[in-house]
């Protein structure tokens, strides 16, 4: 079954009617749209993308989120930093392009689909923050755990810390690496660059399913309440 459109968006591969009247590619009108927050959009350059099967993806540029997609439909809702939601269209020359800005992004769909998303690919999503009703938190917050997922470089370290002693690394794969041969994980915490802090968790292969790899997922904790 596939992803439910998010509320307030157009049909399907739709040409704006402005890109239709040039003979070359014409960039997105986004300019002057309302923003989640009422304050006119200002597009960053990365996104956030959700797929015909649920899954959220990172995009560093519209470039890449565009060469990402091998069809305009397998990405049913395309969201930037301002909370502004976007589709792929095809072009004048029939080639995938980012189209007009379709108005703030639906938070209630939101809210659901990345908790249904955490559920059925776990082992994608390994950074599980606090749920918050704020659109603007959530937005941060999926932006930040995508982006750092997707190995995007960040300022600062993330850092280890076992028993009272810190280790500073320079990506979520490297504290999988040393987790490894970690026997417990209740004495370990974990910060990653934006200051939010984890504990460890391992999920165990099922009886199951037997080829499925174990993981650890990281689940925030307050930060007043670590050691």
């Amino acid at each position: 079954m596939g992803m439910e459109t998010p509320p307030g968006q157009g049909t399907r591969g739709t040409i704006p009617r402005r890109e239709l009247t040039t003979g070359m590619k014409a960039k997105p009108q986004r300019t002057g749209t309302p923003s989640a927050d009422g304050t006119d959009n200002a597009v960053a350059g990365d996104f956030i993308a959700v797929n015909d099967t649920g899954g959220f993806s990172y995009h560093r540029t519209e470039q890449d989120l565009i060469e990402a997609f091998e069809y305009i439909g397998e990405a049913t809702c395309i969201i930037d930093r301002a909370g502004i939601q976007y589709r792929l269209v095809l072009g004048p020359n029939r080639r995938p392009m980012l189209g007009q800005g379709l108005g703030p992004i639906d938070h209630h769909w939101l809210q659901e689909a990345w908790p249904k998303a955490l559920k059925t690919s776990g082992s994608t999503y390994r950074l599980r923050r606090f749920r918050t009703g704020n659109p603007k938190e959530m937005l941060s917050d999926l932006f930040e755990t995508l982006s750092i997922a997707h190995g995007e470089k960040a300022a600062e370290p993330w850092i280890l810390i076992i028993d009272g002693s810190e280790t500073p690394t320079k990506d979520l794969a490297q504290i999988d690496r040393l987790l490894t041969e970690q026997r417990q994980l209740r004495n370990v915490t974990v910060k990653d660059p934006f200051g939010h802090s984890y504990r460890p968790v391992r999920h165990p292969r099922h009886w199951f399913q037997p080829f499925t790899p174990a993981f650890i997922y990281y689940v925030e904790v307050h930060s007043q309440r670590l050691p």
